[in-house]
C-alpha cells in the first residue's frame, strides 16, 4: 500500500498478517483504528500519525519515517531513519527495539519532540542522529544498549517502576531518574549529568562520570555506586552508596552535603571544595575512607 488513511470510525483488521505501507499512515480521525497483531511494515518515506487507539506493532524497514503524535503497540527500527517531529509524541505502549538505522529528532529546538516508551528499550545497532535541547526519551521499563546511543542534546527520563540498565555499553549525556529503583547491571557512562526527581539506583555496577554539563544532584535519593573517572564533576546535594575517584576532579559545590552511606575510595584524581567559603560544603562519609593517590 502507498498512503493509508483510516477514516472516522473505520477499523482495519490486519489479523496476524504483515501490512506493508510505503507512504503516509494516518489514523487520526475519531474512532479510526488498525487492529490485529500485524506487524505494520513502514518501508518508504512518509509520516505516521494516529489517535490514541493506536496501531499494531510497527517496524520501520526503509526510508525516512517522520512521526507526528501517534500510539503504537510496539516499535522496531531495523533500517532507514525514524524522526520524531517537532511537537510530536510517539507513544509506544510496549517495547521498543532499535536494531539498526537511525533515530533522530527535530533539529529546530523550538518545541518538544518526545519518544515515550511504556515497556523496555533494547538497542543493539541503531544510532542517534539529529537532536535538540527539546528532544526527550521517556522509558518506563528496562534500558539496554550495546553500542553508542546517546542524545547529544535533550534528556533521557527513566520513569515507571523498578527496572534495570544493562547491555554492552549503556551511556547517557543527560539522565533524569524520575521514579523507581534502577538496577545498574553494566557499567554506565555519564558524559553530562545525572539528576534525580524521585528515582534512585542500585546494583553491582557503577555510574561512571567521564564528562559534565551541569552538577550531579540526587537530593535524598540514593545513587548506588558513583565513580568519578574523568573531567571536572561538580556535585550538588547528593546521596551516594559507594563513591570512588579514579581520575578527573570531584568538586563539592558551596552549601551542599554529599553523603556517602558506604565507603569512599580516593584512588587518583582530585577532591575539591567550593573556594568561596561563605557556606559549608561537605563530603560526609558514613563508612570508611580509603585514600591512595587522590
Amino acid at each position: 500500500i502507498g498512503d493509508l488513511t483510516i477514516t472516522t470510525n473505520g477499523v482495519m483488521d490486519v489479523a496476524s498478517s504483515s501490512l506493508d505501507v510505503t507512504g503516509d499512515l494516518t489514523s487520526t480521525a475519531g474512532g479510526a483504528q488498525i487492529i490485529g497483531t500485524g506487524p505494520v511494515l513502514l518501508s518508504g518515506d512518509g509520516s505516521i500519525k494516529t489517535n490514541t487507539l493506536g496501531t499494531p506493532p510497527i517496524e520501520v524497514t526503509r526510508g525516512l519515517r517522520t512521526s507526528g503524535t501517534c500510539t503504537v503497540a510496539s516499535l522496531t527500527l531495523s533500517a532507514g531513519e525514524l524522526q520524531i517531529s517537532e511537537l510530536g509524541t510517539m507513544n509506544v505502549t510496549g517495547d521498543a527495539a532499535f536494531v539498526a538505522g537511525v533515530l533522530s529528532f527535530a533539529a529546530t529546538g523550538a518545541n518538544l519532540d518526545t519518544l515515550n516508551i511504556d515497556g523496555d528499550l533494547i538497542q543493539t545497532g541503531t544510532t542517534i542522529g539529529t537532536t535538540s535541547v527539546q528532544s526527550r526519551i521517556f522509558a518506563a521499563g528496562n534500558w539496554s544498549a550495546d553500542s553508542s546511543f546517546v542524545l547529544d542534546e535533550g534528556w533521557v527520563y527513566l520513569d515507571g517502576g523498578n527496572a534495570s540498565i544493562g547491555g554492552l555499553a549503556p551511556a547517557f549525556k543527560r539522565l533524569s531518574l524520575t521514579s523507581g529503583v534502577k538496577t545498574i547491571n553494566s557499567q554506565t557512562a555519564i558524559t553530562g549529568t545525572v539528576l534525580s526527581a524521585g528515582g534512585s539506583t542500585d546494583g553491582p555496577e557503577w555510574l561512571q562520570l567521564i564528562g559534565n554539563t551541569q552538577a550531579i544532584s540526587s537530593g535524598s535519593n540514593t545513587l548506588g555506586r558513583v565513580r568519578v573517572a574523568n573531567g571536572v564533576q561538580p556535585f550538588n546535594t547528593t546521596r551516594i552508596g559507594e563513591f570512588e575517584i579514579t581520575g578527573g576532579e570531584a568538586i563539592m559545590t558551596e552549601n551542599v552535603t554529599v553523603t556517602v552511606t558506604g565507603n569512599a575510595l580516593l584512588l587518583a584524581g582530585t577532591l575539591s571544595f567550593a573556594p568561596v567559603g561563605a557556606n559549608l560544603d561537605r563530603l560526609h562519609v558514613l563508612g570508611s575512607v580509603f585514600q591512595t593517590a587522590t
